[in-house]
């Protein structure tokens, strides 16, 4: 699997820092308004290790609708590792990193876990830029 880039890293270890459970959760919102809160939630823990769901949300109709949402492993071998990509406004839903029934990685579409990997990059780094990270 590709992992993100060094800055991608950094940013995402300053949003996940001191989550550490499972249904830990946070609210980055530092810009009041001008620029959509990121919404960080740990959601699962596998052998190889935490997995977390990073998210922009805006609400219409009465639901909340992710632009985007990506789901990412922090490894065990310290690398950051994108998994999946939602952009539920559009319809978009693309997991590149299927999970077995044992709950570890069974199948990787190489090339869009590339992709993501890329994307990943770009919006942390858009993130540490909005929020003052």
């Amino acid at each position: 699997m590709k992992a993100i880039n060094k800055k991608a890293k950094a940013v995402f270890e300053k949003m996940t820092e001191g989550m550490t459970t499972v249904c830990s959760h946070k609210r980055i919102d530092n810009a009041e308004g001008v620029y959509m809160a990121a919404i960080v939630e740990c959601i699962n823990d596998c052998d190889w290790g935490l997995i977390f769901s990073i998210a922009h949300y805006y609400e219409q109709c009465g639901d909340l609708v992710s632009d985007p949402e990506m789901t990412f492993l922090q490894g065990k071998d310290g690398n950051i590792y994108p998994l999946s990509f939602q952009q539920a406004g559009l319809g978009i839903y693309q997991e590149s990193v299927l999970f077995g029934g044992d709950g570890n990685p069974d199948k990787i579409n190489v090339r869009l876990q590339k992709d993501h990997a890329v994307f990943a990059g770009q919006w942390l780094v858009n993130i540490k830029e909005q929020q003052g990270l």
